[in-house]
């Protein structure tokens, strides 16, 4: 099993590697302070990625093979996806012969495990990718409006007690009264936002920022790059002081003893390639994922890690935050019963088939309406249909998708703990302690160059256009996570505004029982300190 990677070089074109290291990903991060490498173990369900994929193989063949006789006849094979379904799905690239069959090594109308598993090989299947949609470097966004606001003396400054005061400075803009701070109430797009640096005494290279893909593009090798970015007396080698290593891993390096490592000496970089952190991100077919990130390295230097949630945590290092974030498919009902309620209902003119006519009207069918039509008759009936949706729900469980997004250095992304693109009271009410993390100079202020820059690295698992029509309720589920049963109802009932908390605002008890169950004091009742009273 291969897997075609992108090799993510912020601000430049990408390229395509290919790579059989399929069950782990190393990403060599060009931080200002010094290279920082990623070793990421994407996973569906516990599985490795060249795991799924062997997996899927192995039920694709058992289902087909109806008479059970360790063979697939012609009708059997049929079921196989086509080259034009997986490349529609994203599993094969553009250059791929679409007219490959299943059959064919040897053509004799039966189709073994094993030529199965060649047919997708010579396709070139790749079930996990790197996709950049970083948009940063080219669009000089502003994020200014936010710290601005929270600024309330105008130094360009924010002080502790303008932290402490960060809610009541913004509840001003809660138009809608919920006690959240959202992107149109702020003006901001909370999503995507980067500042400008005036006036900064430090050169931060942040546009030149760039994630590299292990092992390297041939045509530029590890070391060209490394020496690149890092090499700022232009003398074509590096000191220790210019690329942050560590004394003995630099000593290691610095082969012919001149305290300097040339270009030669840093295409041994990284062989072996040694992470810094660690992280498993592991998408759930069940709609729940998980990440655990932790810092292989353990000198002074080290990255800090911190878990947001179950789906999230936050690699810190010096100016560089890294967001670690698994994105589950909730599970949904692909029975065929419901596919067939979805096909009459887009079949007006009940002829058992529908013709492109009937497809443009439903979006799901418009743009895989090639793909489901595998006899090329320009009609698709029931069978076509039902066996597209079954291929292509089967190997959307397959498929693993790492997104780079280059956020910038934005104000609101460090307060945003939970990433729903709002900033709620809880949030603003640690806005102090989470911006302590970045005051460099610790002066007991942040000012707009000590923001860091911000990246995510999410990934989720491959979506097939769900068959969906109005009343049809079946197509997908939230995930249920379950509830604390410690927590009263009525708890939830107070909870107007569903942060999980509940305010002076919304609790209708009297201010003394409000700070009986306020543990700590900071304004709001969480599930846990009801749980303890």
């Amino acid at each position: 099993m291969r897997a075609v990677l992108l090799i993510t070089i912020l601000g430049w074109s990408a390229t395509t590697v290919s790579t059989t290291e399929a069950d782990t990903l190393e990403l060599l991060y060009l931080a200002n302070e010094r290279p920082l490498m990623i070793r990421l173990h994407p996973q569906i369900d516990q599985l490795d990625v060249s795991e799924i994929w062997h997996a899927y193989e192995e039920t694709l063949f058992r289902r087909l093979d109806a008479d059970s006789d360790l063979s697939l006849s012609t009708d059997e094979a049929a079921g196989v996806p086509t080259p034009t379904e997986l490349q529609g799905i994203g599993l094969v690239d553009s250059s791929v012969d679409l007219t490959r069959t299943v059959d064919e090594s040897p053509r004799d109308g039966k189709v073994t495990r094993e030529e199965l598993a060649t047919y997708f090989d010579d396709l070139g299947v790749q079930n996990l990718s790197i996709v950049d949609v970083s948009r940063i470097s080219s669009v000089q966004l502003t994020s200014r409006g936010l710290f601005e606001r929270i600024d309330g003396n105008g130094d360009q400054m924010l002080s502790q007690v303008e932290l402490r005061g960060a809610y009541t400075s913004l509840q001003k803009f809660d138009r809608n009264d919920n006690e959240f701070i959202d992107s149109s109430e702020l003006g901001l797009a909370l999503g995507r936002i980067g500042i400008t640096l005036a006036g900064s005494q430090r050169t931060i290279r942040a546009a030149d920022a760039k994630f590299i893909r292990l092992p390297n593009d041939a045509k530029t090798s590890l070391g060209e790059a490394v020496l690149a970015y890092y090499d700022t007396d232009s003398n074509e080698s590096l000191s220790r002081e210019e690329c942050g290593l560590q004394t003995e891993r630099f000593a290691n390096l610095d082969r012919n003893g001149d305290d300097a490592l040339d270009l030669a000496e840093l295409d041994q970089f990284l062989l072996p390639p040694i992470p810094t952190v660690e992280a498993t991100l592991r998408v759930g077919t069940d709609g729940l994922g998980s990440v655990e990130a932790t810092p292989a390295d353990t000198s002074q230097s080290s990255p800090t890690t911190r878990r947001v949630d179950d789906e999230h945590s936050i690699v810190t290092l010096a100016h560089t935050q890294i967001n670690l974030h698994v994105k589950s498919q909730s599970a949904t009902q692909d029975s065929p019963e419901r596919y067939k309620r979805v096909f009459s209902s887009v079949d007006t003119d009940k002829n058992g088939y529908l013709d492109i006519n009937e497809a443009r009207r439903f979006k799901n069918f418009r743009s895989a309406f090639e793909a489901m039509d595998r006899d090329r008759n320009e009609q698709i009936n029931e069978q076509e249909m039902l066996t597209y949706m079954i291929n292509a729900t089967a190997l959307a469980k397959t498929y693993l998708i790492l997104t780079v997004t280059d956020q910038g250095r934005g104000l609101a992304e460090i307060l945003d703990a939970n990433r729903d693109t709002r900033l709620s009271r809880r949030e603003l009410a640690h806005a102090v302690e989470r911006l302590n993390t970045w005051d460099i100079n610790s002066d007991g202020q942040i000012d707009q160059s000590e923001i860091p820059r911000q990246f995510e690295l999410s990934l989720s698992s491959g979506n097939p256009n769900q068959l969906r029509v109005a009343g049809d309720r079946s197509a997908s589920t939230s995930p249920n996570r379950g509830s604390d049963s410690k927590t009263p109802t009525w708890f939830g009932r107070l909870d107007r505004n569903g942060d999980g908390e509940v305010s002076r605002r919304e609790f209708l008890g009297s201010a003394a029982r409000f700070r009986q169950f306020d543990e700590n004091n900071d304004g709001l009742i969480s599930s846990d300190e009801i749980s303890r009273n």
